[in-house]
């Protein structure tokens, strides 16, 4: 006896497929506080004034790169240590008790962004609010990721359009 989700998938073309993984990979949620980053940066300069370096190719480059590295390096990072640990099956992580390490990992690192910009107090406080968003998120996928498979992507795009229409 087939399932209700057996019965509603669809065979996709190898072309549609692959499109469809470069948006997956070009989207991906790891991605998105580096994309607010920079929209609050372009949009709204004078607010993060205490981050400009005398850099004279990037003004925010200490900025983007403490993002960069809490958002998505070290992210990856667990992920590829996991997969070569064997605690998760593929770096797609399909099934549910794959997503256990990873998450626990970004709840540790997105607290830890929140936590120092907040603490460091040269960030505006919808910046904060906005970290503190991005981990309160991820803590009730991770609570949810016990009972019910939890899409990232939908979790991650729907901060951005808080973000964006808040």
């Amino acid at each position: 006896m087939m399932t209700f989700m057996e019965e509603q998938k669809t065979n996709f073309s190898p072309v549609t497929r692959a499109v469809a993984n470069v948006f997956s990979y070009v989207l991906h949620p790891l991605f998105i506080p580096l994309l607010v980053t920079f929209l609050s940066v372009t949009a709204l300069p004078e607010f993060f004034t205490a981050f400009r370096s005398n850099s004279f190719r990037w003004d925010y480059d200490v900025l983007f790169i403490r993002v960069t590295v809490a958002s998505v390096l070290f992210p990856m990072l667990v992920v590829a240590l996991s997969k070569a640990l064997g605690f998760v099956g593929s770096i797609t992580m399909r099934d549910q008790k794959d997503r256990i390490i990873p998450y626990v990992a970004s709840i540790i690192f997105y607290f830890w962004a929140f936590y120092t910009f907040k603490r460091e107090g040269a960030s505006p406080d919808f910046y904060n609010a906005f970290w503190l968003g991005v981990f309160l998120a991820v803590v009730i996928s991770f609570v949810a990721n016990s009972f019910v498979k939890i899409s990232m992507h939908t979790v991650g795009w729907g901060a951005l359009w808080v973000i964006c229409f808040a």
